[in-house]
C-alpha cells in the first residue's frame, strides 16, 4: 500500500505504526528515515484517521480491534 492508498483499518494501522517506530529509531542513522517517518504521517493523516472508524466511531474491523487500532491512530496522528 502506498502513502496515499485509501485503505484504512486495523492492518494499515499496525503495519504503518511499526514502520514509524523503526524509522524513528533510525532518524540519525539512515539517510531515508525522515522520508519514512513523513510517509507514515501522511498515511495516518490521509486515509487512516478519517476513514479508520465507522460512522459511530467504532473500528471498522470489529470491537476487538478498538484498543490497538484507535490507540495507534491517536499516537501517530498527534505525533
Amino acid at each position: 500500500m502506498g502513502r496515499y492508498s485509501p485503505v484504512a483499518g486495523y492492518h494499515p494501522v499496525v503495519d504503518n505504526g511499526h514502520l514509524c517506530v523503526a524509522a524513528l529509531q533510525l532518524l540519525d542513522r539512515h539517510p531515508d528515515a525522515a522520508k519514512w517517518v513523513q510517509g507514515v504521517i501522511d498515511r495516518f493523516r490521509g486515509p487512516i484517521v478519517p476513514h479508520g472508524c465507522g460512522k459511530d466511531g467504532e473500528p471498522i474491523d470489529g470491537p476487538t480491534f478498538w484498543d490497538p487500532e484507535s490507540g495507534s491512530m491517536l499516537h501517530h496522528a498527534v505525533g
